[in-house]
């Protein structure tokens, strides 16, 4: 199975996938040399998948005793380790649209309604190695998450484990079923088996579940809103935040969507970005640009954008989405208030000439510098409650305004443009 599994068939509108009552789910695994079940509950619910796993911590009598106490004392350590290597990292994305939250929640009780793992004293020479359902009190957490990425239908990822296929197993030593290093992160494939339950559950021909990571972005780092005029000819500026679980020098620029908008290019095709600490956090972070009027399905009732793209790693490529919120204001509505008039006008005429303009700032034209162009669209639409696409036609020039640009001057001293000052990165 890959990273996608879309459904071909008739086009229907998508609506959000409806909850599915919690029950248990078994199968069997049998890669070359090994086999074992894997157990677990599994619902669907508030538009979240929960994966429900109990298990049993016992010890045995005899060299091989550990103290209920102690082990009592390792549960909260190793459900930490295994909750925090496997939680907050991918989600569900539901046809470009809806975004839903893989949460795997780890019991420790008697009885257990899944696993018994019997716990033995430290590590000693001669003892067979850690298992799923035999652990060491010197296990690390990311032992303990390595294990538990076979109770929910995980391979290994090293030789000599229980890999799978038998022709080309994946070997992957960043991978948490590859290693226990430390750095060592579980992928989107790590995720395929608890998704197949719920492409199961919902086999509609509409429907395209795709296992992501989640991203943070900004559009119009930087700005306290995200106000744009749909028939602007600008572009967006979109930031993606880069943080210890996303490095931005993966991603293929060339893979963006933003609404359906592919990044703009220079002339020989090479993607217009570049890399920079845009939130202060010591992450680098990427920066591209989407010309607005190339964004699809975008409405005045639209209040976020989402982005997709993916990442090349040495196992493959793997899907990212993110979003944020933005407005849609009418054209010359600067400040956003619904109204075309003098508020509009008096920002533009304070930023007359400002290089790298955002909406908010006057540059209502979208082609980065507050002039002219900015000045006309705002009298051509002077009077109008937003958002409204018919422009008014004035009887009245308002000659106060005009004598304040005459003193600013025409010329706005533009050098280039807003995207000529960035560093250009290959697709």
């Amino acid at each position: 199975m890959g990273l996608c599994v879309a459904l071909a068939g008739a086009q229907v509108e998508a609506v959000p996938l409806g909850d599915v009552a919690r029950e248990t789910r078994s199968y069997y695994m049998n890669p070359p040399g090994f086999s074992w079940w894997v157990t677990y509950d599994i619902e669907f619910a508030s538009q979240e998948l929960h994966i429900y796993t109990s298990i049993y911590l016992y010890s045995s009598g005899g060299i091989d005793h550990v103290p209920q106490s102690e082990i009592d004392s390792l549960a909260p350590y190793w459900e930490g380790g295994i909750e925090g290597l496997w939680n907050n990292r991918y989600g569900i994305l539901h046809n470009n649209q809806y975004y839903y939250d893989i949460i795997y929640d780890v019991i420790f009780e008697y009885p257990s309604d899944h696993y018994n793992v019997r716990v033995r004293p430290g590590f000693s020479q001669g003892k067979p190695r850690t298992t799923m359902t035999l652990w060491d009190t010197a296990d690390t957490g990311r032992v303990a998450a390595h294990e538990y990425g076979h109770m929910v239908g995980n391979y290994d990822e090293y030789s000599g484990g229980a890999t799978y296929p038998p022709s080309n197993p994946i070997i992957d030593s960043s991978s948490l079923m590859g290693s226990t290093a430390p750095a060592v992160v579980t992928y989107a494939r790590h995720y395929e088996p608890v998704v197949d339950w719920l492409e199961l559950k919902y086999p509609q021909p509409q429907d395209t579940l795709e296992v992501v990571q989640p991203v943070s972005i900004d559009i119009r780092a930087g700005s306290n809103s995200n106000r744009f005029n749909l028939h602007s000819k600008g572009v967006l500026p979109v930031a993606i935040l880069g943080d210890e679980n996303f490095d931005v020098y993966d991603i293929n620029v060339s893979s963006l969507k933003l609404s359906g908008a592919g990044p703009m290019t220079k002339g020989n095709g090479d993607t217009i970005s570049s890399f920079r600490d845009v939130n202060n956090d010591e992450w680098d972070d990427l920066k591209v640009y989407f010309r607005i009027a190339d964004l699809v399905d975008v409405e005045y009732d639209t209040t976020e954008l989402s982005l997709k793209g993916s990442v090349d790693l040495n196992e493959g490529t793997q899907l990212f989405w993110g979003r944020d919120s933005i407005r849609i204001v009418g054209p010359g509505d600067v400040n956003g208030d619904g109204f075309v008039g003098q508020a509009d006008l008096s920002i533009i005429i304070s930023n007359w000439g400002l290089d790298n303009a955002s909406y908010e700032q006057g540059d209502v034209s979208g082609d980065g510098v507050v002039e002219g162009a900015d000045y006309s669209q705002v009298m051509s639409y002077w009077g109008q409650s937003t958002p409204t696409p018919e422009p008014a036609t004035l009887a009245l020039v308002l000659l106060g305004s005009l004598a304040v640009l005459s003193r600013r001057g025409a010329k706005s001293g533009r050098k280039g443009g807003l995207y000529k000052k960035n560093v250009a990165c290959t697709g």
